[in-house]
Formats: C-alpha cells, structure tokens, sequence
C-alpha cells in the first residue's frame, strides 16, 4: 500500500509542477504583449518581480520531485521525500496559478485563456493523494525527529513593570547554579530565585 501511495504521491507533485510551469510561461508570454503605460507588463518591475519568484517555486518543486522519484525507482524507501514533493509542488502550483491570473487580470477568469483551467487543476492537486494539510502533519512530522522545545529555547514572562525579561533555558540556569519557575506558574509574575 505504501509503495502506491509514494507513486501517487510522486505522480501528484509531477502534475503539481505541469501546470506551475504552464502558468508561467502562458504568464511570460502575456506579459511581454500586453501593454499598460505604453510599454509592455514584463517591463515592469512589480511583474518581473512576480515572474522570478515563480521561476524559482517551479526549479525547487521540480528538483524535489525528480530527488523523489529517483529515490522511488532506485528502491529506496520514499515516503518522506515523495510527501515533501507533492506538498511543496501542490502549494507552488496553486501559487503560480494566482500568480498568472493576476499577471493577466481580468481575461484571467475566461475560458478564453487556459489559466483558469490551471488555478482549477492546482486547486483540485492540492487534495489529491492526501490533502495539503494531512501531507504536512502525517507524512513530513511522523519521520522528524523529535525536540523539546521547552529545554531549547528562551521564554518571556509578564512582568507589570516594563518590558518582558526572558527566562533562561534549563541549561543557562544549571550553568547559573539556580532552578526555573515552571512555566506557566501559580505566580504568573516569578523570576530566577
């Protein structure tokens, strides 16, 4: 089951990837014809802007899912890089896609242009072989190892008296030959003893 599921999921990502490079190059096409200001939209720099960032959306999906697929047919075990692939390509998809119709406008929404097709497909991509959402708790997180954010990182604490002071990590205070309050505590307002 998991074998068809890394497929799918490969498939999915790879479909993910079509349809942002499709948005792009339908994007770059339109952009260098039409005009606003009496030059061309690629010309501006707002829209070079949104162009370059998809571009470089679509590169990062695309090597995500071809590391995934080469993982799948060496025989290696592809779960993790196979969800990653179609999480990251779905949502890059859907991105590429606004990002078109918003380059074309108002011409975007008619069937005239195929770009509403894509925002269409990239819609129905992201549910497909597992939601967005279940993709990045399911698949991603089961496999990353696991911190203690509370031992890692520093804490603020309320005080009524000026600006939040920060509460030092386990370590710190081991090192500072003291103990921390728990947090949170009773006394909301306690400090380093």
């Amino acid at each position: 089951i998991m074998s068809a599921l890394e497929v799918g999921r490969i498939n999915v990502a790879a479909r993910g990837v079509g349809v942002a490079q499709a948005a792009f190059d339908d994007s770059i096409r339109y952009a260098q014809h039409r005009e606003a200001f009496g030059v061309p939209i690629f010309q501006h720099q707002a829209q070079q802007i949104r162009l370059a960032e998809m571009i470089v959306k679509i590169r990062a999906a695309r090597l995500l899912t071809l590391d995934a697929a080469r993982k799948k047919d060496s025989g290696v075990r592809s779960d993790l890089d196979a969800g990653v692939a179609k999480l990251y390509a779905t949502e890059i998809a859907n991105e590429c896609a606004l990002d078109a119709m918003r380059i074309h406008g108002g011409v975007a929404y008619s069937k005239e242009l195929p770009v509403e097709r894509y925002y269409r497909d990239a819609k129905l991509a992201s549910i497909t072989e597992g939601t967005s959402g279940s993709q990045g708790t399911s698949r991603v997180s089961g496999r990353l190892p696991r911190i203690d954010h509370r031992l890692t990182r520093r804490r603020p604490i309320r005080s009524p008296m000026g600006p939040p002071k920060m509460v030092p990590t386990e370590t710190e205070a081991r090192k500072m030959n003291r103990h921390i309050c728990d947090w949170p505590t009773v006394r909301p307002y306690c400090s380093i003893r």
